[in-house]
């Protein structure tokens, strides 16, 4: 039997979802939690076998605090999961072709994608690909993975890093500040950002990109 745990701040949804696999598939869910600290406190009060077969279903995007503000901590709860060898299907609404990169690619390393528009079927075929030891992304998502990924492989890592950043309307300034660079050199590096695809705008760019 697969084992699931769900991380999802949206409490009706997420016991949606967790009803719709108890009722149409062999899945049990194992925990359920609505954000990275109850993950972390719920999983050190666990008895989990290391010979279960434990899938996450990670939202990417949390509410913080004062709830006006989306916080994408579901990047770090994927990691720390991986800490603990529990492969991570991403389960959201940001679902474009950069998203994606993102969470299959090697910082973060989540073995599947499904959109939250998606059926439940969807999800399912995800858990079971993930289960058999296999990665999936779904399927009408993938042209758009593939379109992405191309246009990324021309730039540098830091170049990525920046356009990741533009990508979450970050003004040049709080680009420099948040990765300890220089005014200038960042507005050097958004200027071959523009040249390797053909962009000449953060609109243009983030277009290009969704």
């Amino acid at each position: 039997m697969k084992k699931l745990i769900l991380i999802d701040d949206h409490a009706m949804l997420r016991e949606g979802i967790a009803s719709w696999l108890t009722k149409n598939s062999d899945c049990e869910i194992i925990l359920q939690c609505e954000n990275f600290e109850k993950l972390q406190s719920a999983f050190e009060k666990s008895n989990f076998s290391t010979e279960d077969t434990i899938i996450a279903i990670v939202d990417l995007s949390y509410k913080t605090e004062n709830c006006k503000i989306e916080s994408e901590t579901g990047w770090e709860i994927i990691k720390w999961l991986n800490t603990k060898n529990i492969p991570s299907i991403v389960f959201s609404s940001h679902d474009t072709g950069t998203f994606i990169e993102k969470a299959m690619g090697p910082d973060i390393r989540a073995r599947g994608f499904v959109s939250k528009t998606s059926d439940e079927k969807v999800l399912l075929d995800a858990i079971n690909m993930v289960a058999a030891g296999k990665t999936y992304i779904q399927p009408d998502l993938f042209s758009g993975f593939i379109e992405t990924k191309s246009i990324l492989s021309a730039l540098s890592s830091k170049e990525q890093e920046i356009a990741d950043l533009i990508m979450h309307n970050f003004e040049n300034e709080e680009i420099a500040e948040k990765l300890n660079l220089k005014l200038h050199t960042v507005e050097n590096y958004i200027s071959k950002i523009y040249d390797k695809t053909g962009t000449n705008s953060k609109k243009g760019l983030i277009e290009l990109l969704l």
